[in-house]
């Protein structure tokens, strides 16, 4: 070889490094992980790839793969995402004992293009108690969700039915009913509610009108001694609401028997 080409060939060797050299940089700008808060939560962190200059997708935007959050009793959930739809989840309690397990919906957060996940929009899904045992189970969008706080206390309840709710119960750590709620085949809340102070008292009884979601009737709200809070007739235009202050006023029995009425009608399995 002579020695003119010797500097050619080096040269074109340098600049074959110096190109591989810039796409491994390019790549590893694209490849990188990054995290940020989410927009609808910033308890929610999401893990993308890319440039990150720009909500969209590509090179120069955010390609999320990943949300986890942890609850403040320290319960953490991660969905991973390939597409938006429904991805798969696990939730661990505090010692890393399985919680849950499944697919549940991802969806972008309106114009700012940020993954918001539903865990409880389940389309597939194991819940279990923290020694292991086997609480509920959806299939096909159809079954119960149950979940327990890290104590083991289940706090949370949620009847599914062909992918969408059905009813909705809320425990306090001691078992208190905190809230109890009945929906139609559209989602919208339907019939009967009642929800409870944390020390067991009433807190509201009232109705749902059917295929609106719009309270109808009479509601009854309640201080946490049991006393009136207050009564609103939704049944008038507008609607005629008295109040009371703690201990002034309790329930006649007319109000008494509607009110039990309410209650009935939660007892009652629904289809």
């Amino acid at each position: 070889m002579s020695e003119a080409r010797r500097p050619r060939k080096l040269v074109y060797l340098l600049s074959g490094l110096a190109v591989a050299l810039f796409l491994l940089v390019v790549m590893s700008i694209y490849v990188y992980p990054r995290q940020q808060e989410l927009s609808f939560n910033p308890a929610y962190i999401g893990t993308y790839r890319g440039v990150g200059l720009h909500d969209g997708a590509g090179y120069f935007g955010k390609n999320w793969f990943r949300v986890h959050w942890e609850t403040d009793d320290g319960i953490s959930t991660e969905v991973l995402i390939d597409d938006y739809g429904y991805g798969p989840f696990q939730s661990y309690y505090p010692d890393g004992e399985l919680r849950g397990t499944g697919l549940c919906l991802v969806e972008p957060n309106g114009g700012m293009e940020d993954p918001m996940p539903d865990e409880h929009d389940v389309l597939q899904g194991k819940f279990y108690a923290p020694d292991g045992s086997l609480l509920s189970e959806v299939i096909n969008g159809t079954g119960t969700q149950t979940l327990c706080d890290a104590a083991g206390n289940i706090i949370w309840k949620l009847r599914l039915k062909a992918g969408t709710r059905r009813e909705h119960w809320m425990f306090s750590s001691d078992g208190v009913t905190l809230s109890h709620t009945r929906y139609d085949h559209d989602e919208l809340v339907n019939g009967a509610y009642i929800s409870e102070h944390y020390n067991g008292k009433p807190k509201a009884r009232g109705r749902y009108r059917s295929g609106y979601g719009s309270t109808v009737g009479n509601w009854y709200r309640f201080h946490d001694d049991g006393s009136l809070e207050s009564i609103t007739d939704h049944d008038t235009e507008p609607p005629a609401e008295q109040k009371f202050e703690r201990g002034e006023r309790f329930p006649t029995p007319k109000e008494q028997a509607e009110i039990r009425a309410i209650e009935a009608e939660l007892e009652e399995p629904t289809p």
